[in-house]
């Protein structure tokens, strides 16, 4: 019996490593290839509407002949509601061929053809986070495959492919299929990552941790609680639910650090202490 259920334990562990090796070498690779479609302007919301705040020299906007200060009144005849709507035409616009911006350039109607353009987005650490990562997810499943019955090996593999999956696991902006499923790997990920590092140095404590169970339980809230928000602010919309959504989701993004460094700093009291 105690054979059969190790053998499981070996089988979905193996799985759960080569599915995230997989979803990672794959976003990777997708990734750094792609480009990001881009018009070259920021838009602004004003109170009488969508206005070119900053325009890129030389970019697509400006060569169509866009200035900092006018008004975006329509895009191929249909009406924008907003900035943030505005903020996504690069990616809702056809690149083959341009479309029409209706501008309004103190009080007179003008016609632009605009064309976005795909450039390389990714940035210059993300090769070297993808890097760590990998190393992660190697040493990770190493351990609890090779010592199993090692005290915290399953937790540090687990620990390695959170942290694989939140460091190499990045969407392109897409929005297809696979990009969902990147992203969510990608939250889960990053949300999973801290509170496993609490449990696994709370199993490596040669001292016993007051009320173990209940601390162990209390690191895996916030990891519940961020993984929650993450699926309600970018995936079912919660984000346009606040004045301004783009701080929502770098809010989350800021939580997830810092739930990374106070887990950080617990880990290391909890061994120091229990090494002391």
């Amino acid at each position: 019996m105690m054979r059969r259920g190790h053998t499981a334990r070996t089988v979905l562990l193996a799985t759960l490593f080569v599915a995230v090796g997989a979803i990672a070498i794959v976003a990777f690779g997708r990734r750094t290839s792609d480009g990001e479609p881009t018009l070259g302007v920021e838009w602004v919301q004003s109170r009488n509407g969508v206005v070119a705040l900053s325009v890129e020299p030389y970019g697509p906007a400006a060569d169509a002949g866009l200035l900092p200060g006018d008004r975006l009144l329509r895009v191929d005849g249909r009406a924008v509601g907003s900035y943030l709507d505005a903020g996504a035409l690069a990616w809702d616009l056809d690149t083959d061929r341009p479309a029409r911006l209706e501008i309004d350039r103190d009080g007179r109607a003008l016609g632009l053809d605009v064309r976005p353009v795909r450039r390389r987005s990714v940035p210059n650490v993300y090769g070297y986070l993808a890097l760590v990562g990998a190393a992660f997810l190697a040493s990770g499943a190493f351990v609890a495959l090779r010592w199993p019955a090692t005290r915290g090996a399953t937790l540090y593999g687990l620990l390695g492919t959170a942290m694989a999956a939140w460091l190499v696991a990045s969407p392109t902006g897409r929005a297809d299929p696979f990009d969902w499923v990147v992203h969510i790997v990608d939250v889960v990920g990053a949300s999973l990552a801290p509170a496993l590092m609490i449990h696994l140095a709370i199993a490596l404590s040669r001292r016993t941790v007051p009320v173990r169970g209940l601390t162990i339980v209390a690191a895996y809230l916030p990891a519940v609680a961020l993984t929650a928000g993450a699926f309600w602010i970018e995936g079912l919309g919660g984000a346009y639910r606040f004045p301004e959504p783009p701080l929502a989701v770098t809010g989350l993004d800021q939580s997830q650090l810092l739930f990374l460094a106070v887990s950080v700093v617990l880990a290391f009291a909890v061994l120091s202490r229990s090494h002391a």
